[in-house]
């Protein structure tokens, strides 16, 4: 074999010792990449904004506070807002009587206020998303009686002549909805006065003076009132 053979055939040897090194050395780098754990991404720390909670001033204005919640933080900051009503604290017991509710979704406040004349009865909202004032609806001439919140951030409210016997009306709002379309439930027995409404075991009921306590007068599922709007929608 001549010298020129066999230099051929040891470099050829060397370009195969190269190439299974190089496999080799992948081989590894890959286990090892598959091995190693991802590096701990840090998003920033989520935030919520909710009402935490509401009470009538001396002026009878609504004196609402925000909590913002830092979910990975301890130290969450407040805010104060304040919203108007047309009662007048000369002839009015708005801290005793006045009604207003916290939505369950901690987005939405309800609350009762007279109209611009200071007659008629009205029903507003104030709203996390927009932070407008928006009157729902009407019960003039009626009062309103009681109210309370559905799943879902609907409101139900219950209006009639206040402590007397008669015609007593319930109305369903859905506050998502800018139109503020409305469902009514009419009530059975004229004779009775109800006065409390709650939302129990998937039901509306409607009770007497006894209170949530007692038997409920009047119950509607809740599945079946607010389907109603899902048709409306469509």
């Amino acid at each position: 074999m001549t010298a020129s053979r066999i230099l051929a055939v040891f470099g050829s040897i060397l370009v195969l010792i190269a190439i299974a090194g190089l496999a080799f050395f992948d081989q590894i780098q890959t286990s090892r990449n598959q091995n190693s754990k991802p590096e701990a991404v840090n998003f920033p720390s989520p935030t919520k904004v909710i009402i935490s909670s509401v009470e009538t001033g001396q002026n009878c204005q609504i004196n609402v506070q925000l909590t913002t919640i830092e979910s990975l933080s301890e130290d969450n900051s407040v805010e104060d807002v304040t919203i108007p009503t047309n009662f007048n604290p000369a002839n009015s017991q708005c801290q005793e009587y006045m009604l207003k509710l916290v939505s369950p979704s901690q987005s939405f406040l309800a609350f009762e206020d007279l109209d611009n004349e200071g007659g008629d009865t009205l029903i507003k909202s104030w709203s996390l998303l927009d932070r407008q004032i928006r009157e729902i609806g009407s019960v003039a001439p009626d009062s309103v009686i009681d109210m309370t919140f559905l799943p879902g951030d609907y409101l139900a409210i219950l209006h009639g002549k206040n402590l007397s016997r008669g015609v007593q009306t319930i109305r369903i709002y859905d506050l998502n909805q800018p139109t503020n379309t409305f469902i009514t439930l009419k009530l059975t027995d004229e004779t009775q006065h109800y006065y409390y409404i709650a939302s129990q075991d998937d039901q509306l009921r409607v009770f007497g003076p006894e209170g949530i306590e007692g038997s409920p007068i009047q119950s509607w599922s809740l599945n079946e009132l607010l389907a109603q709007f899902e048709k409306n929608e469509t």
